[in-house]
């Protein structure tokens, strides 16, 4: 395979998780913020590795709740933007390296089979 060539299933297959990650990681980002800010107030112990996190057994409950809320500001409408912003600029970047991008409309039977 010519090394200057893109492989576009690579690309495709690996894009998704790589996104998904990164979510994972901005999650923990604002968990860390949030816990290391306000410390002094609940005292919440958090151990991270990667893209895992866990507490003591006593402090589960609390954990869970921040793990949701910080999703949900992740994934909320304001924030959906993200997708737009992100599909427009890979779809931009690939048009300006010189491919040529034909739009096609595909019904919902075409997608399902």
């Amino acid at each position: 395979m010519d090394r200057n060539l893109t492989d576009f299933r690579k690309q495709n297959n690996f894009i998704v998780p790589n996104i998904v990650h990164s979510f994972d990681a901005s999650n923990i980002a604002l968990l860390v913020e949030n816990i290391t800010f306000n410390f002094t107030l609940n005292k919440l112990n958090l151990i991270t590795i990667h893209d895992c996190f866990a507490t003591n057994v006593n402090h589960v409950d609390e954990m869970i709740f921040k793990v949701k809320l910080f999703y949900l500001a992740l994934y909320a409408d304001k924030y959906f933007c993200f997708f737009y912003n992100y599909h427009k600029f890979i779809f931009n970047f690939i048009k300006n390296t010189g491919f040529i991008i034909e739009e096609i409309s595909i019904t919902g039977s075409e997608i399902n089979s």
